[in-house]
C-alpha cells in the first residue's frame, strides 16, 4: 500500500465572501464564486470568535486568519470596520488595494472613491492587465474594463498614489506587451511594482492550458519582461522540467493550508457550536482530504507529462495539474475545497 501523505494543517484560513465580482476573468485563481453574498457584520462576529483561539494540530499551533472575498467595492469605509478584526488577528495595516471586479464607476466618482482609500492609508493601487484594449476586455469578461483600469490607475496617479501592474502573459497577449509596458509607462508616476506572469494553474486558470506560454516563449523573453518576473515566483519552469526536480524529492512532512469558504449557510452550521469544536473539526476534516491523495512524488511518477513544455510558476501548480490527472483516472471523493489540491 502506497504511503499516506504526512501532513500538517498550520493555518486555517477563514475567507468571507463579502463583496462578489462585478465581472468574471477568464483567469481568476479563485474560479467559481458560489453561494450568496456574505453580510460584512456577520463574518466579522463570526471570525472575531477566533481571534484568540490557538488551535493545535498536534504539538504545535495552527494560525487562523481571516481573509474578505471577493472584491474591495466595499469601500475605504468597509476597511475601517475591517481594523479591528486585523487588530486583534496582528494583520498588518492595509497600504494596497486591487481594482480588479469593481462595479463601473465615472471618473468623479472613481476619484473620490480613491481619495477615501488614500485617506484611509492605502498608498498603492493595483490593476491586472491582460492585454491592451478588446484583449483584455475578452479575458475579463467586460466592455470598457481596460479603459476603466486605465482610467483608475491614471487617477490613482494624479491623487499621489503608488502604482502596482500585473501583466498577464499567455500566446495571446504575448505579441502587444510590450506595447503595453510603454502605454503603462506614460503614467509617469511611483511604481510600487510591474509584474509579468503566467495564469495560475487553479480556478478559471485551469482552462488556458492551450493558451499557456512554453519553454521556447519563456526563452526568448526579451530582457526587460524577464526583469518583471515577481521575485515571488522568479523560477518559470516546463511541467517537464518541475518533474526533473521532483524525482529527486524525499517524502517529508508538508505544511498546509485549511480553505474555508463562508457563506451565510456554512456560518449558521458552525454558529451553534464552539469555536475550539469547528477548528478541530476543520483540521480533522482537512487532513483527511489531503491524505486521500497519494504524496506528489507518487503523483510525480504516475501521472507526470515528461513531454509538457507548458509553464508554471510553483509547484503547487504542479501538484494541481497532477491531482486532476489522478482524478481522472482514479475518481476519489475527498473536501478538495479544504485544501491547496
Amino acid at each position: 500500500m502506497a504511503p499516506k501523505r504526512n501532513v500538517r494543517i498550520s493555518t486555517i484560513w477563514l475567507a468571507g465572501a463579502v463583496q462578489h465580482c462585478a465581472h468574471a476573468c477568464s483567469y481568476c485563481s479563485i474560479g467559481d464564486k458560489a453561494g450568496g453574498r456574505l453580510p460584512l457584520e456577520h463574518f466579522l462576529d463570526f471570525v472575531m470568535r477566533f481571534a484568540r483561539l490557538l488551535p493545535r494540530d498536534g504539538d504545535k499551533e495552527v494560525k487562523v486568519h481571516p481573509i474578505v472575498h471577493y472584491s474591495y467595492e466595499y469601500g475605504a469605509e468597509g476597511a475601517r470596520r475591517m481594523e479591528p478584526m486585523r487588530r486583534a488577528f496582528g494583520l498588518p495595516t492595509l497600504e494596497q488595494i486591487t481594482t480588479g471586479g469593481l462595479r463601473l464607476r465615472d471618473e468623479a466618482q472613481s476619484r473620490a472613491w480613491l481619495r477615501d482609500w488614500r485617506d484611509f492609508g492605502v498608498r498603492t493601487i493595483h490593476a491586472t492587465f491582460a492585454g491592451m484594449n478588446e484583449t483584455h476586455d475578452s479575458y475579463n469578461g467586460r466592455r470598457g474594463d481596460f479603459d476603466y483600469l486605465w482610467m483608475l490607475q491614471k487617477v490613482a496617479a494624479e491623487l499621489g498614489m503608488e502604482l502596482g501592474q500585473s501583466l498577464l502573459l499567455t500566446k495571446t497577449t504575448a505579441p502587444r506587451i510590450l506595447e503595453l509596458v510603454e502605454k503603462l509607462k506614460t503614467l509617469n508616476a511611483p511604481l510600487d511594482h510591474r509584474w509579468v506572469f503566467p495564469p495560475a494553474y487553479m480556478g478559471h486558470g485551469k482552462a488556458l492550458e492551450a493558451d499557456r506560454i512554453g519553454e521556447s516563449e519563456r526563452d526568448t523573453l526579451p530582457r526587460e519582461l524577464c526583469e518583471m518576473r515577481s521575485p515571488h515566483f522568479a523560477t518559470w519552469r516546463s511541467e517537464r522540467e518541475w518533474l526533473k526536480e521532483l524525482a529527486t524529492e524525499q517524502t517529508r512532512q508538508e505544511e498546509v493550508f485549511c480553505n474555508v469558504r463562508l457563506d451565510v449557510s456554512r456560518i449558521q452550521a458552525f454558529e451553534t457550536k464552539e469555536s475550539s469544536e469547528i477548528t478541530k473539526s476543520l483540521i480533522d476534516r482537512a487532513r483527511r482530504a489531503y491524505e486521500a491523495i497519494p504524496p506528489l512524488g507518487e503523483l510525480a511518477r504516475e501521472f507526470g507529462d515528461r513531454t509538457n513544455e507548458r509553464i508554471y510558476l510553483h509547484r503547487y501548480e504542479i501538484e494541481r495539474l497532477l491531482v486532476d490527472r489522478f482524478l481522472i483516472s482514479i475518481p476519489t471523493s475527498f473536501e478538495r475545497d479544504l485544501t491547496e489540491l
